[in-house]
Order: structure tokens, then C-alpha cells, then sequence
């Protein structure tokens, strides 16, 4: 076998390299944490027996699965959201940031799904 020259060894590792890190890199449709948020209000509803939690915060909603409002978010899932108001109500008392882990896929009341809710 010929050993290969400095300069094509660099090639050859830096395809190979290329290649692996693209093989793990997360699909664009991924869902996603988003950057510090500052909530404004925080609201509980009932939507047919179910409660969910409506979000608004100051900043330019992140919107990853193109849902048609953006005007705030939904935490629709029974298991987070009274921890999610709970969080909600906290940050805006205190002055502080939330991060929120958003749905790629889903809309809920046609606004970005929050899957996770996390106090900065």
C-alpha cells in the first residue's frame, strides 16, 4: 500500500471528519431551547376540561414549527403546567428569564408548543 503525502493525509482526515460530523449533526427540524426570554404575562385557560398555560413574553417569539399566531406560547401538557405558571408568575415577579424548550413539529392554539419550561 503507498502511503499517502502530508498534504493528501490532511485531505483524507478532514473528509473523514467532514462526513462523521455531519452524520451526528441534529436535523434542522430538531426541537430547541430558546435563548433568555422575558415573560410579561402568564395566564391559565381551559381549553375542553384541559388547562393550559398562554405566555407572552418581550421578546421576538421563536416560532420553529411555523405555527400560525406568534404572538406568545402554549404549555399544553397536564404533566408541566402548573409548574409552568408556577415558573411563569416567578420569573415575572422577580425580573427574571426563562428559557423554554419549543416543539418543532406541534403547534398548541395554533402558537409554538412548549415541551419544557426552565427559570434562568
Amino acid at each position: 500500500m503507498k502511503s499517502l503525502k502530508r498534504g493528501s493525509r490532511r485531505c483524507a482526515v478532514l473528509v473523514t471528519v467532514t462526513l462523521l460530523g455531519s452524520l451526528g449533526a441534529a436535523p434542522a427540524w430538531s426541537d430547541q431551547w430558546t435563548g433568555a426570554l422575558t415573560p410579561t404575562s402568564a395566564s391559565a385557560q381551559s381549553d375542553s376540561g384541559a388547562e393550559i398555560i398562554y405566555v407572552t413574553t418581550s421578546d421576538t417569539v421563536v416560532n420553529p414549527a411555523n405555527c400560525v399566531a406568534a404572538d406568545g406560547y402554549v404549555v399544553n401538557n397536564a404533566a408541566i403546567t402548573k409548574s409552568s405558571l408556577a415558573i411563569a408568575i416567578t420569573a415575572i415577579t422577580a425580573g427574571r428569564p426563562v428559557r423554554l424548550y419549543l416543539s418543532s413539529t406541534q403547534c398548541a392554539q395554533n402558537r409554538p408548543m412548549v415541551l419544557d419550561f426552565t427559570l434562568l
